[in-house]
């Protein structure tokens, strides 16, 4: 055998897969750099994209990308969610101003945690006036209070709540910046939304899978709500993307 050859082949067999190894390395990157960038380039070439397919995008597009990370969060059994509780009295809610103080006033002498949730308009109807539970500034989307409305008046109310539980400081945990919400709309726009689409809600928060358990992990995720009433859920550390579920 030829020893010396062998080498040869041998040093370019190493040499060949260290240049593949580094181009993965690289494209790796670039692609991680572009899932956190904002720059002006991405933002005009998403105004392309939406413009092409006809896809109108009704409210400002958030600039923030912040550090974030997955929350553990638990639910308390003395609120359930789906539960109607009848209201000691009926509350005339459409009559009164958006932000008038008698709705704060009412909101917290019969609903405990009122002011832990803020107003969700997109899944709000004139029957069901919905709100978010917060977690600092973000909203939790799944855990909801629930007004429903008869003949004007707020006569029952549905309320689900979580603590979120201390934080998990392992290396798989840490904070992360999230993905910018163009990053996450050109990805709808590319595989799903229809040509004619109008969006009317772009909204950094926390989202998981509810499943039957008493606690439960969910992580940062963009929701982006068309005028069809469809939601979309981007989670917002990978960009995996969980379209709305068909009837």
């Amino acid at each position: 055998m030829d020893w010396s050859r062998a080498k040869t082949i041998l040093l370019m067999a190493f040499l060949t897969l260290n240049l593949i190894l580094g181009y993965q390395l690289w494209a790796n990157r670039v692609d991680q750099s572009e899932l956190t960038s904002g720059s002006q380039g991405t933002v005009e070439e998403v105004d392309r994209l939406l413009k092409s397919k006809g896809i109108r995008v009704a409210v400002e597009i958030p600039k923030e990308a912040p550090k974030l990370r997955g929350i553990t969060v638990q639910f308390d059994d003395q609120y359930k969610s789906g539960l109607d509780l009848t209201l000691p009295e009926p509350f005339p809610w459409s009559a009164v101003p958006v932000k008038s103080p008698a709705k704060e006033q009412f909101l917290k002498q019969y609903i405990e945690l009122a002011d832990q949730y803020m107003p969700d308009p997109v899944n709000s109807t004139v029957a069901n006036h919905s709100f978010m539970e917060m977690f600092g500034t973000y909203p939790i989307f799944d855990i909801r209070l629930d007004l429903k409305e008869v003949d004007g008046k707020v006569v029952s109310y549905s309320q689900a709540y979580v603590e979120v539980l201390p934080s998990d400081d392992s290396k798989e945990n840490q904070e992360q910046k999230v993905i910018p919400a163009n990053i996450a709309l050109r990805s709808l726009a590319e595989n799903y939304l229809p040509g004619g689409t109008t969006i009317t809600d772009i909204r950094l928060g926390y989202h998981g899978q509810l499943y039957n358990s008493q606690t439960q992990f969910i992580l940062p995720s963009w929701r982006i709500a068309t005028s069809q009433g469809d939601l979309y859920y981007i989670n917002a550390l990978n960009g995996a993307v969980e379209a709305p579920q068909q009837e």
